[in-house]
């Protein structure tokens, strides 16, 4: 029989039903809220096996009658234990739901043995899944004994299949959660007998579904032995923030980011908001010496977006991150990777109840990491819920006289390179060869220390706001229905492309949700206006988009020429820009 009082346990090497239930001599240390009741069953559970009918009937009441978790995992071991006093068949029929009741209750003893009879089929079916599902939970409650319980499973191949990559994993799981060493070092040895090629650099194999380790849920793509990508869902384990995302190891880097989509099951895809992380504003890369190059993205979960974002990750069937490398920016290409979602639900949760637990425990408040703004002298800081200033300081074009500025973005010598690579031909003649001298090639410092700024021009008459924290709106104001958001998304400046947006439209608006993906765009000066006498100097930016439905295939390519209208130093609410005010008010 298989049971598990301490959270050491002994000679599992053979993996048969022959298990020691004998108490190690260096047991593993529980948390706090387990340990010392532990400490105590097990000693009146050892005196009841010698024949102490006092301590049988405190362990019985215990766990009868008081639901102690501890003392009927202890109460199922006696009745289990064939030396033992007390040994009754009849108790022994409801061992085993004792076993589960405890484990249940989430005591990492109680769940590792339940898991060993799921794994071996003895006392409960045999399924193997479900298996690996206790193991994880027990793992993720820090019980390294679980960790060297499931290594060996792994190392053996009697089971489940046989993989001396996660066999090496978890033993270093396990002995990061001070499991007893005399098992380590019995598995250690195991392993470094078996062929060095099979666990070494090239020990990563495939695994067919989503895993949960470490507060991170995620899955794997593994090509020759080696890690190619990992898609994954995690959390900050200060303070509860959700996230998800992409690592990418590669020698040509990811440099720009430009989307996430999720296939669900009815063949639709999903897209994931990405709040401010588009372009290069969330991306790490490093290139480690003597291995290959990585970029890790790694994307804030904003509150609004949780439940869809986390919902169609546990759901969908493949994921799709689309970018561009430095090898596709210079053949003007773009590139994708899809990973797979089988199994993510159940990791995920795992994560989710993590999340959770953190923010519960956390004191001070938790503000959203994905929507923050650093304060300035000149922009108020963002309150946590993500409210902005109602009233503030606006420049607006309406308000211009002869020779005003209303563009404070500085001169600069030349067009970038990428200006040229995305701004087609027949526009590039507009800047470069202008008989007016009118237009120049600007500085994006000014939209980077700007609250908000208002540019017209992108789609259908609306303006579309740029926030400093990286938050894209396009609005439509009226008498009749005053301000609505149309489009949604974020914006950035990437070193490499300039300045770079996506926006998704709302279902309800323009027939279906259109979306706008605009790369390598630039700043320009330009004294306006050429119809009348009057100069005052402004801003354009010049972008190249991509624009297409949600369930359609179809794609067109369409050059934008956006001009500000209106800036503020603070985050103002759309309904509070004048240009807002006066289309609400029919002027």
């Amino acid at each position: 029989m298989i049971f598990f009082r301490s959270r050491s346990c002994q000679a599992l090497a053979a993996l048969v039903l022959t298990l020691s239930l004998t108490q190690p001599v260096q047991a593993e240390k529980l948390s706090p809220e387990w340990q010392q009741q532990r400490d105590y069953y097990n000693v009146l559970s050892d005196d009841a096996c010698e024949g102490d009918r006092n301590a049988y009937l405190k362990l019985y009441s215990a766990a009868v009658g008081e639901d102690n978790a501890v003392a009927a995992n202890d109460l199922a071991w006696l009745y289990l234990t064939e030396h033992c006093a007390f040994t009754d068949d009849e108790d022994a029929e409801n061992a085993i739901a004792m076993q589960y009741e405890s484990a249940g209750a989430g005591y990492p003893v109680a769940i590792t043995g339940y898991a060993h009879r799921l794994m071996l089929g003895d006392g409960a079916p045999q399924d193997a899944e479900y298996a690996l599902r206790y193991f994880d939970w027990a793992i993720e409650l820090g019980y390294g004994t679980a960790a060297v319980a499931l290594a060996k499973y792994y190392f053996e191949g009697e089971y489940i299949r046989k993989d001396y990559g996660l066999a090496v994993k978890f033993l270093r799981i396990a002995r990061r959660e001070g499991a007893d060493p005399e098992d380590l070092q019995s598995l250690a040895t195991r392993l470094d007998d078996a062929s060095a090629n099979d666990i070494g650099e090239a020990s990563y194999t495939q695994n067919p579904r989503w895993e949960y380790e470490e507060g991170q849920a995620g899955w794997d793509y593994i090509s020759n032995g080696r890690l190619n990508a990992r898609v994954f869902v995690d959390t900050d384990l200060e303070t509860g923030q959700l996230y998800y995302g992409l690592h990418r190891a590669s020698n040509d880097p990811l440099i720009h980011f430009m989307g996430a989509s999720v296939e669900l099951s009815s063949g639709n895809d999903q897209e994931l908001h990405f709040g401010r992380c588009g372009a290069n504003n969330c991306l790490e890369s490093a290139e480690p010496e003597g291995q290959t190059s990585y970029t890790h993205l790694r994307i804030p979960i904003i509150a609004s977006q949780r439940d869809a974002t986390l919902e169609a990750m546990k759901s969908g069937s493949t994921i799709n991150f689309r970018y561009q490398t430095k090898d596709s920016l210079a053949q003007n290409k773009f590139n994708n990777f899809t990973l797979g979602l089988t199994g993510s639900r159940d990791a995920i949760e795992h994560v989710e109840r993590l999340s959770a637990k953190i923010a519960n425990q956390s004191e001070q408040p938790r503000v959203d990491q994905s929507t923050s703004v650093a304060p300035t002298v000149s922009q108020p800081t963002q309150q946590p819920n993500g409210e902005f200033a109602t009233s503030g300081i606006s420049h607006y074009e309406g308000d211009v006289q002869d020779g005003d500025v209303l563009c404070l973005a500085g001169e600069a010598a030349g067009y970038p390179s990428y200006f040229y690579a995305e701004i087609p031909e027949q526009f590039q003649g507009i800047y470069l060869e202008d008989p007016t001298k009118r237009i120049k090639p600007a500085t994006t410092d000014f939209l980077q220390t700007t609250g908000a700024t208002l540019w017209y021009g992108l789609t259908n008459g609306l303006p579309v706001i740029l926030y400093r924290d990286g938050r894209a709106v396009a609005i439509q104001a009226g008498a009749r229905n005053g301000v609505e958001l149309k489009y949604e998304g974020m914006w950035g400046i990437d070193p490499l492309q300039g300045i770079v947006m996506r926006l998704s439209g709302n279902p309800s608006y323009n027939g279906g949700n259109y979306n706008y993906e605009c790369r390598g765009g630039t700043l320009a000066t330009d004294l306006a206006s050429v119809v009348t006498s009057t100069m005052w100097k402004t801003c354009h930016m010049a972008l190249y988009c991509t624009e297409w439905y949600e369930n359609y295939d179809e794609k067109k390519e369409d050059f934008k020429l956006l001009q500000l209208k209106e800036w503020s130093p603070e985050m103002l609410t759309p309904e509070a820009f004048k240009w807002a005010q006066e289309h609400s008010k029919g002027r």
